[in-house]
């Protein structure tokens, strides 16, 4: 079988250092690698799976000392696989968008623990969106939407599912309504569901879209230049697409709304810049 996803890692070396004149890297258990030997050993797992494509970051506490990719961006066009090239950022977007809120909670914007229906004019039943399916509607006979915090929505225990239109058994629903599964607050359950509600509380509460609000707080900042929550002109030529299992190209799917839960589309490069930034707080 060939394996069609991109895998980008990043693993953490705590308490050694990189010899940088020697281009070495060192192991948990003090031992020595080359850079060269690694690139070999990396290089071999790759072409031994038939990975399409495999970027590898090292850290040494709060630095890269490595980082390399491997294989292909499109088997097809055989376009060598570089850091710098967009990969779809998926669930790496909570990851952001949850530093995002942490920032917002340590300046008292916003309380991780107050019901989020506090800070909107509306109960959330009653939201308008421009894409109907994206409201709360049905939840209006259902009060337990007024216990949801901020808190619930990062943690995934609002009691929401993952996505209206897919069952706890995975099963797929397109006119599925947006429902509890228990409690908020009481179990977990992840759900890209909460995530997006906290979005648009967050953009109530600040009077600004989630792109906005990331791109002041963190990309700029810390120059992440190639990562957005919205497809970008900047960003063509440079995707790396999916495959399926026999290697076939997948039409690059570029979404046409910011989403916290995952729309955001970034670099090993630029990913690797926030990690640092955390890795280091």
């Amino acid at each position: 079988m060939k394996y069609s996803i991109y895998i980008f890692v990043a693993i953490f070396l705590f308490g050694f250092s990189l010899q940088k004149g020697n281009q070495r890297v060192y192991r948990l258990d003090g031992s020595q690698i080359l850079y060269s030997e690694l690139d070999k050993k990396v290089q071999t797992l790759v072409d031994t799976a038939k990975v399409t494509g495999f970027s590898l970051t090292i850290f040494n506490r709060d630095t890269v000392v490595y980082q390399k990719a491997f294989g292909y961006s499109n088997y097809n066009l055989k376009d060598s696989l570089e850091v710098e090239d967009v990969f779809y950022g998926a669930s790496l977007s909570k990851s952001v968008f949850g530093y995002l809120v942490a920032e917002l909670a340590h300046e008292g914007i916003i309380d991780l623990d107050k019901p989020i229906q506090e800070y909107l004019d509306v109960p959330i039943p009653e939201m308008k969106f421009e894409k109907e399916w994206r409201g709360f509607t049905n939840l209006a006979d259902d009060e337990r939407y007024k216990k949801i915090t901020a808190r619930m929505c990062l943690s995934h225990t609002t009691g929401l599912p993952n996505w209206r239109w897919i069952s706890r058994t995975n099963e797929f629903t397109p006119e599925g309504k947006i429902h509890f599964y228990f409690d908020p607050g009481t179990q977990y359950s992840y759900s890209g569901e909460g995530m997006m509600l906290l979005q648009y509380v967050i953009e109530e509460i600040t009077g600004k879209g989630l792109e906005q609000l990331a791109r002041e707080r963190i990309f700029d900042p810390l120059k992440m230049d190639m990562t957005s929550y919205i497809g970008q002109q900047r960003f063509e030529n440079k995707y790396c697409n999916g495959h399926t299992t026999e290697q076939k190209v997948i039409k690059k799917d570029v979404s046409d709304e910011v989403a916290a839960a995952g729309s955001m589309s970034t670099t090993p490069a630029d990913y690797s810049k926030f990690m640092e930034h955390i890795l280091s707080l």
